[in-house]
């Protein structure tokens, strides 16, 4: 979806509706950011370009309700990284959520029907919507999380960076297009990209044939495959993996699709494509190091039920459970496993896979008044601290 969005704003630039580097709030505050600096010089190509500065905090779409009007308010609220603002690749598909939102302000048209009119219809993508499928619908491919059946993920908090319904057909003609050499002329030279440091498996899951430096244009990501240039864009939701891929030297596009969460299938099929199309052998793959043993359980300490209040992303509730202490938030609910006095550890199921989150209980005078929950996913800025209410 990032490459329909960014190509809506492509489109309309051309057409004199926007400016993809003049600063979004010179003349009003469409979308203004704590750092009152980087909201100054703030462009829509910054946020097509990953290097706005700001941690992914995947969580306050991943987790909460709301739309995308929502997330950009909250966006106002958020930490950004120091001195990362154009300097730092920090994949978000957060800020990509608000792109919506200020397309509609910037250009004074619906993004929604923007991108019906001006990309799907003259493409002949009459499969392809940025609605979520219904769960009765029967010709859908259903997620699953390994055997297991799983249910549909809302996107339309973040449709502007995710959520696009298609088909097989349909992304063919989009890959097609793209493959057109003014469409692949339109991305900023890749020496003037930010390079990718430490990329996540949540991003690249079983692309293991990135063999240089991978940078990210208007939608894509741009690498090396062999030794030749490839644009690409891996997908992953609960019950859902996907990548797109482009050789341009060799006018040649690929489409994987998979409905099982975080799956490497995607990415390793691609591997052998390419290889097969530049004559390549494919190396043997780092056989998988055994996670460590996870630490002891003790118990949890007394006293610390309650509601916190976060002012991005508002209150979480610890409570006594059965089994022990649980975590609360937005309908969510998670066991804390205590590891020490004020220390516990629970796992997010997100974008289908678990990743585990510490929560840290702040003391004064020996009463718990706040728990820190690095939801951000970023080490770099401060966990978002829960105070007591």
């Amino acid at each position: 979806m990032k490459s329909v969005t960014a190509r809506a704003f492509l489109i309309a630039q051309s057409e004199g509706r926007a400016d993809l580097h003049k600063p979004v709030n010179a003349e009003k505050k469409i979308l203004p950011l704590k750092d009152e600096s980087v909201s100054k010089r703030l462009s829509i190509a910054d946020v097509l370009l990953h290097r706005v500065g700001l941690p992914p905090h995947d969580c306050l779409w991943y987790l909460g309700p709301g739309s995308s009007k929502d997330l950009a308010r909250k966006v106002q609220l958020l930490d950004s990284i120091p001195d990362g603002f154009r300097k730092t690749f920090i994949y978000s598909n957060l800020m990509y959520s608000t792109l919506a939102p200020l397309f509609n302000e910037l250009t004074g048209q619906d993004f929604e029907s923007w991108v019906t009119s001006k990309i799907f219809k003259p493409l002949k993508m009459e499969s392809t919507s940025m609605h979520s499928p219904s769960a009765d619908q029967v010709d859908v491919a259903l997620p699953y999380f390994g055997a297991e059946k799983i249910a549909l993920k809302d996107l339309k908090a973040v449709v502007s960076g995710g959520g696009l319904r298609s088909n097989l057909d349909d992304l063919t003609k989009w890959l097609s297009f793209n493959l057109r050499p003014e469409n692949i002329e339109a991305h900023p030279a890749t020496n003037e990209l930010i390079p990718l440091e430490n990329p996540s498996p949540l991003q690249f899951q079983g692309l293991y044939w990135l063999s240089e430096a991978v940078v990210y244009g208007y939608g894509w990501f741009i690498g090396k495959a062999f030794g030749e240039t490839v644009f690409f864009h891996p997908g992953f939701i609960d019950g859902y993996s996907s990548i797109m891929v482009m050789l341009p030297v060799h006018n040649v596009g690929m489409t994987v699709l998979a409905n099982e969460s975080f799956s490497s299938f995607p990415g390793l099929l691609v591997q052998q494509l390419i290889a097969d199309l530049v004559g390549k052998k494919v190396p043997e793959t780092a056989v998988a190091v055994a996670p460590p043993a996870p630490p002891q359980v003790v118990a949890a300490p007394q006293a610390i039920s309650g509601f916190y209040e976060s002012q991005s992303y508002g209150t979480v509730q610890i409570s006594e459970g059965k089994e022990g202490a649980v975590l609360k938030y937005n309908g969510h609910e998670w066991l804390l496993n205590f590891i020490g006095p004020d220390t516990a550890l629970f796992s997010v199921i997100a974008l289908g896979i678990p990743i585990p989150l510490p929560a840290q209980l702040v003391r004064k005078n020996g009463k718990v008044e706040s728990v820190s929950i690095p939801f951000s996913f970023d080490p770099r800025v401060a966990a978002e601290c829960f105070t007591r209410v």
